[in-house]
């Protein structure tokens, strides 16, 4: 009889001559020919669903809106991502993780540009800064140039930056990055740090920044990220008395349970956010001023293996306050307890494909009809603050977009005070 081991070996030698055969040559190219096809049908598919998938919404009754909307979309490029269809890097546009790939590399590698910077001292002893774009073109605009203020992603900084500014910066705009407390170079210089930034701290920067430039002709504030939900907060805090003209919020989160739903649906990226939370605030310099304010919260951040458990216990620093507890902080500190109270035009941008802040947590039409001042659009693809666009990948969709959107709001304001 024969044995199994000899049997398995009969059959492995049979299934090798198969595949020596020209049968099997010829099921070869119908494979490779089948899955080439499969591969362009899924391509074709994902390039028409950025041709015909995107969504813009604005409030049907807001006559200014629809002037500002009927501007933008005399041009087709405003609402369709990525612009740019006659491009080798098209297929990394498509996917949301390859096009953040493309944006880290960047960031490496380009971009690199130079700061000045101005602190300023906060009330509680703590302090932050504004980042001042510093080149040739920067140099040499005029007193009246328009101002765009940056809110930085939730570990972000000026230096990282650099492919979202670098576009505005070539249209004109003087650029200020606003650095929050223990963000880039900056330590704690008091126990109190807030991963969405503090909205009395951006109105502080915002003054600076305005009395720095007084001639400015237009203050455009645009928020990356965590920096979107602190414009919420900001403008519709300080709705009544903010210089702002027009902001854009891009690639926001909107609810505050995004944590726990990134920890379940995409722990890796959670986890890359609380490694990095760590890195920003809980480095050796902030340590005595931390434990010294609250050593057991201090001791939970330390230990915290999950976002939304890292978020909870940051609470009490955020609120400055040490019974400060996680409702406190969402009242403080949740743009959408102030998403209503805007009064100035705001331009929205997330894409369907963005694996941190989620497609689910985009809020529906009639929330955003609650206001008459947002413009949203909804794109299939552009994952998260990326939106990498053009021929080799240097320009930036949504910058773009929201520069387009600023200068359609000056241009109507304009045109109303001349009538």
């Amino acid at each position: 009889p024969i044995s199994p081991m000899e049997a398995a070996r009969g059959r492995g030698r049979g299934l090798l001559s198969l595949l020596a055969s020209p049968i099997s040559s010829s099921w070869k190219r119908f494979l490779s020919a089948s899955v080439l096809l499969f591969l362009l049908y899924r391509f074709v598919r994902s390039l028409l669903s950025t041709r015909l998938g995107w969504r813009l919404l604005w409030h049907p009754k807001n006559q200014k809106m629809a002037r500002i909307v009927a501007k933008l979309c005399s041009s087709s490029r405003f609402s369709v991502y990525p612009s740019c269809l006659f491009s080798p890097l098209l297929p990394l546009y498509l996917n949301c993780w390859t096009n953040l790939m493309l944006t880290g590399l960047k960031k490496l590698t380009r971009f690199k540009l130079k700061f000045t910077t101005d602190n300023i001292d906060l009330p509680d002893g703590g302090y932050v800064s504004i980042d001042w774009l510093k080149d040739d073109s920067q140099d040499s605009l005029p007193e009246d140039a328009p101002l765009l203020l940056v809110l930085h992603t939730i570990t972000g900084h000026s230096g990282d930056h650099g492919m979202w500014i670098s576009g505005p910066a070539k249209r004109g705009y003087r650029i200020a990055v606003f650095t929050r407390r223990g963000h880039g170079k900056l330590t704690l210089k008091s126990a109190r740090f807030n991963i969405l930034g503090d909205a009395e701290d951006t109105h502080l920067q915002t003054l600076f920044a305005t009395r720095k430039y007084p001639k400015a002709k237009f203050v455009a504030m645009a928020g990356f990220s965590a920096g979107s939900g602190l414009l919420v907060t900001y403008l519709g805090k300080y709705y009544d008395c903010t210089p702002v003209n027009a902001g854009a919020c891009l690639c926001p989160a909107y609810s505050m349970d995004i944590w726990d739903k990134l920890d379940v649906r995409y722990p890796v990226v959670a986890k890359a956010l609380l490694t990095s939370a760590k890195t920003t605030w809980l480095k050796e310099e902030n340590m005595k001023v931390l434990s010294d304010h609250d050593e057991k919260s201090l001791g939970l951040l330390r230990e915290s293996e999950r976002m939304g458990d890292f978020v909870r216990a940051h609470s009490g620093f955020a609120t400055g306050d040490k019974k400060g507890c996680y409702e406190s902080w969402l009242m403080y500190s949740a743009p959408m307890q102030h998403f209503e109270k805007i009064q100035v035009p705001v331009f929205v941008l997330n894409s369907l494909d963005d694996p941190v802040s989620l497609a689910e947590n985009i809020p529906p039409p009639q929330v955003f009809n609650k206001n008459p001042n947002y413009l949203l659009l909804v794109t299939p693809k552009g994952s998260h603050v990326a939106y990498n666009d053009g021929f080799m990948g240097g320009m930036c969709f949504m910058s773009e977009r929201s520069v387009d959107f600023f200068e359609a709001v000056a241009n109507d304001s304009k045109e109303f005070d001349e009538k």
